[in-house]
């Protein structure tokens, strides 16, 4: 980790709040950026290095399933221990799998198949196939209240916060907003624990007084 930025050693913690419990998460840079950092108006230049710091010093591994973008996280079960984890929905990292790159525009969309340009006839056509999205939740599910009660922050609140910012937006910055609203979650817990509105869970480190 010394060898890492400061910024992208932070962003390697931030991902953890939005992994799934077997250390997987959709990879795709720009989301990333807008759901760890929606207040920060560089970190969408910025989240591709990061993520490139990490993964060549093997803390994430990048990799595409069918198009898509992923990230898993190295040595998951070193830095997060799961009582009840759940099984994963998504791909699993494996060796040889086609990892992502930073195109000419900056904007981490992922490397073209080996042998192949991004031009082609039928189904492979010249419009690249925009990420699948999970069908959203019209209400928190029992996961999520579950998460929020363990966290201490009031579910339906930011429920209704969390829909706020969506509009907000214009658009969604997630293709699952079942876990995105998990990370939401995770993030407010930070803020109301830094300012005093939540204790933190049972057993948890105490952080320094700044």
């Amino acid at each position: 980790m010394g060898r890492i930025s400061r910024e992208a050693r932070l962003c390697f913690i931030m991902l953890w709040t939005v992994a799934d419990d077997a250390g997987r998460l959709r990879g795709n840079s720009r989301m990333l950026a807008s759901l760890l950092y929606p207040y920060d108006n560089d970190a969408t230049k910025r989240m591709e290095g990061w993520l490139a710091e990490l993964h060549s010093e093997r803390c994430i591994r990048r990799y595409c399933v069918n198009g898509d973008q992923y990230i898993d996280i190295h040595n998951w079960l070193k830095y997060q221990k799961i009582d009840r984890p759940s099984p994963s929905k998504l791909p699993p990292f494996a060796e040889g799998t086609p990892s992502t790159r930073e195109d000419s525009r900056g904007l981490g969309e992922d490397s073209p198949p080996e042998g192949k340009g991004r031009e082609g006839k039928g189904r492979e056509g010249n419009a690249r196939e925009e990420p699948r999205a999970t069908p959203p939740p019209d209400e928190p599910n029992e996961t999520h209240r579950a998460l929020a009660a363990k966290l201490g922050v009031d579910c339906d609140a930011e429920w209704a916060a969390f829909n706020d910012r969506v509009l907000a937006k214009g658009k969604p910055w997630f293709t699952d907003k079942a876990a995105a609203f998990r990370g939401w979650l995770r993030q407010e817990h930070k803020y109301a624990e830094r300012d005093g509105r939540v204790k933190p869970p049972a057993g948890a480190p105490r952080r320094p007084a700044l």
